[in-house]
């Protein structure tokens, strides 16, 4: 994906990279609690902070490095291919990595959204009605034949809406 990058774009990016990565420990190397500094404002981990870390450290070594960085900002650049955004959205809520959003995955987000806001406060089972509830829009999320009730849903290229207007495009 570096393709869609430009080269203005990249300088930008390593310049910006320079200054994250050296926020806290001066090693060239972007940890958890810069990340999390840079994206939040905190050090303090999150599950959504956790994921979105864990997808740009593809290496799996605890860091993001600039080619990391690069490849995981490149994914939010405008240019950057359709199908490839809503995979990454996708797969920052399928926590296991299985293809498919449980009703458990979809809990565990509600939860953490609730213990960082004290107002919001669900019991389980008003989360469950929440869940059950809500349209699952059909360019995103593809309900999947409920075979024993398993509350799964999936994301697939049959699923998303091809030949029609970007629905997360901006407006004009």
């Amino acid at each position: 994906m570096y393709n869609v990058v430009s080269a203005a774009e990249l300088r930008a990016l390593k310049q910006l990279f320079g200054q994250v990565s050296n926020s806290v420990i001066q090693d060239g190397l972007i940890h958890k609690e810069e990340f999390f500094r840079a994206l939040f404002d905190s050090s303090d981990g999150n599950l959504f902070g956790d994921r979105i870390f864990h997808k740009f450290d593809s290496k799996r070594n605890g860091v993001i490095e600039f080619d990391e960085f690069v490849r995981g900002l490149s994914v939010f650049h405008p240019t950057a291919d359709f199908e490839e955004k809503i995979k990454f959205a996708f797969s920052i809520y399928d926590k296991d990595g299985s293809g498919f959003i449980c009703k458990e995955e979809v809990k565990d987000f509600l939860f953490e959204v609730m213990r960082e806001n004290s107002k919001l406060h669900f019991t389980d089972e008003e989360l469950d009605t929440v869940i059950e509830q809500v349209p699952h829009p059909p360019w995103i999320l593809q309900p999947l034949p409920m075979r024993n009730g398993d509350g799964m849903m999936g994301v697939g290229h049959s699923s998303l809406s091809k030949g029609k207007k970007n629905p997360l495009a901006p407006l004009p």
